[in-house]
Parts: structure tokens; sequence; C-alpha cells
């Protein structure tokens, strides 16, 4: 049997790739719809990661807000927000970011 090439997670790792070697900014928004048909948040966390490092920290967090409004109970969701939070001095927000991450996770 062959694999779907349009299914979202070797489609992802394909741009990933593409985007990583080129840094091509129709590569990058074919991230944001492949990673939005994943069954899992992952794809959209490394792609908001991607939106910090280009420093475009409103695309990012737009990002993070479906993840986390995906897989509310995805403590890596709140920990990269609470981080951007704290590089953008949202205090506030960073500190409830990280309370919802030790709510999660209270052995952390």
């Amino acid at each position: 049997a062959q694999a779907d090439p349009d299914a979202p997670e070797p489609r992802f790792a394909l741009d990933w790739a593409r985007y990583r070697r080129d840094g091509d900014p129709e590569v990058l928004e074919q991230l944001v719809a492949t990673a939005e048909r994943a069954a899992t948040v992952d794809n959209l966390l490394q792609v908001s990661q991607l939106f910090d490092e280009r420093e475009d920290a409103d695309r990012g967090r737009a990002i993070r807000a479906e993840a986390m409004s995906r897989a509310p109970n995805e403590s890596q969701a709140f920990l990269q927000q609470a981080r951007a939070d704290e590089r953008m001095g949202l205090l506030d927000d960073a500190e409830r970011h990280y309370r919802k991450v030790l709510a999660l996770e209270p052995n952390n």
C-alpha cells in the first residue's frame, strides 16, 4: 500500500524541510495549513515557534491560541505561550500561562 502524499504528517515533514532550506514565506503558509489539518497540535506548536523566530509574535500567539483551544490539556502549548508572553513583556499573561502548566502538571 502506498502512503497518501497529502496526509498531514508526511506533507508537514516535506514542507518543514523546504522551509528550513529556503525560508520561503509561501511554504511557511503551507506549513500552517498542513498543521491545522493534523490530528495533534504538535505541528501547530512547531509552526508557532517559526513565527516567533521571524519576530511575528502576533501570528505565533494566534497559532498557539488555536493549539490551546484544540488541546486544552496540552501543557506544552501553554508553556510555549508563557515563554513568548515573558519575552514580549506580558508578565501577567506569562504568569497565568505558567500557572496553567503547573495545574496540568502539578509534579513538574
